[in-house]
């Protein structure tokens, strides 16, 4: 078992801390990347991650809002549900890297993983419109 979570852990460290996807395109701002390498502690970068976090979730709530004024009430209904069960993953995904013997690295995967997918779904849902 540690033989395949460690490369799988390496390779979404190594993802997240430069802010890209899996197809090596960048997720985040340029503000994001700049505040990033200019922190220097732990609430430095947590910091970096909740101002980037906010206009992530704004773009996916701005992407949502549009697709959703062009769908019929059942397709509406649909996506709502997708919607839905995406936020209840993400809270219970993200939560789980965060735990009383985590430490600050704990925090720190976890507001990774909120800002990560975040924007994964914000882009995912610019692509549907």
């Amino acid at each position: 078992m540690k033989k395949i979570f460690l490369p799988f852990s390496v390779a979404f460290l190594v993802c997240t801390l430069y802010g890209e996807n899996l197809k090596g395109k960048r997720l985040y701002t340029e503000n994001y990347y700049e505040c990033i390498k200019n922190s220097f502690s732990t609430a430095d970068t947590i910091e970096c991650m909740k101002k980037e976090f906010k206009i992530q979730d704004k773009k996916l709530n701005r992407e949502y809002k549009r697709i959703i004024k062009s769908l019929s009430p059942e397709r509406k209904k649909k996506l709502r549900d997708i919607q839905r069960a995406w936020i209840n993953y993400v809270n219970k995904k993200c939560s789980f890297f965060y735990h009383p013997q985590s430490g600050s690295g704990g925090l720190i995967d976890m507001q990774e993983c909120f800002l990560e997918e975040t924007a994964e779904r914000a882009n995912e849902l610019s692509k549907l419109y």
